[in-house]
């Protein structure tokens, strides 16, 4: 059996951990955010609430009960935010791109019903093209038809199109090189889902022709 090699692996290195304590420091601030923008939404309606009983205008259970629906709906949907973007974000910004001699492992979604990341590998086989554009802020993975098969032994989805984000690879120069190296490098090109499908209807469009070509000839002396 073949071994792994490690072509590429900033995981235990100054600038992983860097990274890694800044993404922490990150995930703290935008817990505190969340619950700070609709507090800054009730407790001056509470605020107000409190003064119009100083001022004796009497107790309105109509207002009372809308503030304090309105607080714990706030409340819950702080937690669905922080479970939804918060701390997927923290996970992606503190995982690491490994590429090996049989793969790479990156971060993904463990289903699109779900909302945690865990580290997933992708042999080179089941990889198509990965496009690097300096100007974009991410990278994007395409898999062929053997990468999909690979990726639903883990979940029912479906997935073609993987984006890696550039803030968690650590070395960007070198992990181009490896990935060119390996064959599957296209540089200064933009890839989206949507481009993406339209090249394969393109080619599928192509081949069609090219199979058809010769029975419309055929088709055609037979109508004269």
């Amino acid at each position: 059996m073949e071994q792994e090699i490690k072509y590429y692996d900033y995981s235990d290195s100054p600038e992983a951990l860097k990274r890694k304590i800044e993404a922490q420091k990150r995930f703290k601030r935008r817990k505190v955010g969340v619950f700070a923008f609709r507090a800054a939404i009730i407790i001056p309606a509470s605020i107000w609430r409190f003064i119009a009983l100083l001022g004796g205008y009497g107790w309105n259970w109509i207002i009372d009960s809308a503030i304090i629906v309105a607080g714990v709906l706030f409340v819950i949907d702080g937690f669905i935010e922080i479970k939804k973007r918060v701390i997927p974000r923290y996970q992606h910004d503190s995982s690491d791109i490994i590429v090996t001699s049989k793969g790479i492992y990156i971060p993904m979604h463990k289903n699109l019903r779900t909302y945690q990341l865990v580290m997933r590998f992708i042999p080179w086989e089941g990889i198509e093209k990965i496009y690097w554009n300096s100007t974009l802020t991410y990278v994007s993975v395409v898999l062929n038809d053997e990468g999909v098969k690979h990726i639903k032994k883990y979940s029912p989805n479906t997935i073609r199109f993987i984006t890696i984000y550039k803030n968690i690879i650590d070395c960007k120069r070198e992990f181009r090189e490896v990935i060119k190296r390996m064959g599957k490098l296209i540089e200064d090109e933009e890839m989206s889902l949507e481009k993406w499908y339209n090249h394969m209807r393109e080619i599928k469009r192509n081949s069609e022709c090219k199979k058809t070509r010769g029975f419309v000839k055929i088709k055609r002396l037979d109508k004269k």
